[in-house]
Protein backbone atom coordinates (compact mmCIF):
# COMPACT_ATOMS: atom_id res chain seq x y z
CA UNK A 1 0.00 0.00 0.00
CA UNK A 2 0.93 3.12 -0.85
CA UNK A 3 0.99 6.77 1.13
CA UNK A 4 -1.47 8.02 -1.28
CA UNK A 5 -3.39 4.96 -0.75
CA UNK A 6 -3.74 4.91 2.74
CA UNK A 7 -5.15 8.55 2.08
CA UNK A 8 -7.48 7.05 -0.32
CA UNK A 9 -9.15 4.25 1.41
CA UNK A 10 -9.02 6.01 5.23
CA UNK A 11 -10.50 9.49 5.95
CA UNK A 12 -9.32 9.10 9.74
CA UNK A 13 -6.37 6.62 10.66
CA UNK A 14 -5.28 6.18 14.23
CA UNK A 15 -1.14 6.35 14.92
CA UNK A 16 0.92 4.45 17.14
CA UNK A 17 3.56 6.01 18.67
CA UNK A 18 6.42 4.25 16.17
CA UNK A 19 4.87 6.80 13.72
CA UNK A 20 6.28 9.71 15.30
CA UNK A 21 9.12 8.12 16.63
CA UNK A 22 10.26 7.76 12.73
CA UNK A 23 9.71 11.01 12.03
CA UNK A 24 12.81 11.97 13.97
CA UNK A 25 14.84 10.99 11.85
CA UNK A 26 13.49 11.26 8.55
CA UNK A 27 16.59 10.13 6.65
CA UNK A 28 15.62 5.91 7.25
CA UNK A 29 13.46 4.41 5.38
CA UNK A 30 10.74 4.27 7.37
CA UNK A 31 10.94 8.13 8.78
CA UNK A 32 10.35 8.62 4.82
CA UNK A 33 7.07 6.78 5.21
CA UNK A 34 6.43 8.14 8.29
CA UNK A 35 7.19 11.87 7.68
CA UNK A 36 5.13 11.57 4.66
CA UNK A 37 2.31 10.35 6.91
CA UNK A 38 2.47 13.51 9.16
CA UNK A 39 2.72 15.70 6.17
CA UNK A 40 -0.47 14.17 4.67
CA UNK A 41 -2.32 14.72 7.98
CA UNK A 42 -1.24 17.92 8.16
CA UNK A 43 -2.66 18.64 4.32
CA UNK A 44 -6.10 17.77 5.60
CA UNK A 45 -5.91 14.26 3.79
CA UNK A 46 -6.73 12.66 6.51
CA UNK A 47 -7.65 12.88 10.19
CA UNK A 48 -5.73 11.38 12.87
CA UNK A 49 -5.56 9.93 16.49
CA UNK A 50 -2.75 9.07 18.78
CA UNK A 51 -3.12 7.80 22.18
CA UNK A 52 -2.04 10.48 25.04
CA UNK A 53 0.50 7.49 26.24
CA UNK A 54 2.19 7.13 23.00
CA UNK A 55 3.48 10.81 23.65
CA UNK A 56 5.14 9.29 26.59
CA UNK A 57 6.52 7.01 24.60
CA UNK A 58 7.75 9.00 21.89
CA UNK A 59 9.23 12.02 24.44
CA UNK A 60 11.46 9.07 26.67
CA UNK A 61 14.07 8.99 23.99
CA UNK A 62 15.07 12.47 24.66
CA UNK A 63 14.08 12.39 28.26
CA UNK A 64 16.38 9.33 28.63
CA UNK A 65 19.46 10.70 27.12
CA UNK A 66 18.68 13.79 28.66
CA UNK A 67 18.42 15.59 26.26
CA UNK A 68 16.43 19.07 27.32
CA UNK A 69 16.34 20.86 24.00
CA UNK A 70 16.01 17.57 21.64
CA UNK A 71 12.91 16.71 24.48
CA UNK A 72 11.28 20.38 24.60
CA UNK A 73 11.59 20.80 20.90
CA UNK A 74 9.97 16.99 19.95
CA UNK A 75 6.98 18.23 22.49
CA UNK A 76 6.32 21.51 20.73
CA UNK A 77 6.60 19.85 17.39
CA UNK A 78 4.02 16.62 18.44
CA UNK A 79 1.83 19.33 19.91
CA UNK A 80 1.59 21.04 16.80
CA UNK A 81 0.59 18.71 14.23
CA UNK A 82 -2.49 20.11 12.71
CA UNK A 83 -5.04 17.13 12.05
CA UNK A 84 -3.72 15.39 14.76
CA UNK A 85 -6.00 14.90 17.80
CA UNK A 86 -4.65 13.42 21.06
CA UNK A 87 -6.79 11.01 22.93
CA UNK A 88 -6.58 10.81 26.54
CA UNK A 89 -6.13 7.57 27.92
CA UNK A 90 -8.67 6.85 30.47
CA UNK A 91 -9.88 3.23 31.72
CA UNK A 92 -11.97 1.81 28.64
CA UNK A 93 -9.62 2.74 26.18
CA UNK A 94 -6.62 1.29 28.04
CA UNK A 95 -8.38 -2.40 28.52
CA UNK A 96 -9.72 -2.12 25.04
CA UNK A 97 -6.35 -1.16 23.46
CA UNK A 98 -4.95 -4.24 25.76
CA UNK A 99 -7.38 -6.66 24.09
CA UNK A 100 -7.05 -4.91 20.41
CA UNK A 101 -3.23 -5.37 20.91
CA UNK A 102 -3.55 -8.68 22.25
CA UNK A 103 -5.58 -10.20 19.93
CA UNK A 104 -7.45 -12.36 21.84
CA UNK A 105 -11.19 -13.06 22.02
CA UNK A 106 -11.72 -11.71 24.92
CA UNK A 107 -15.89 -10.37 26.08
CA UNK A 108 -16.34 -6.62 26.01
CA UNK A 109 -16.43 -5.61 29.65
CA UNK A 110 -19.79 -4.31 30.92
CA UNK A 111 -18.92 -1.22 32.90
Amino acid sequence: MTIDDLFARHGAIALDSNVLIYTVDATMPQGIVAKAIVNGIEAGRADASIASVALTEVLAGPAAAGDTDAFEHLDGDLWSIQGLTVIPMDRRIAVEAARARGGAELPILGW
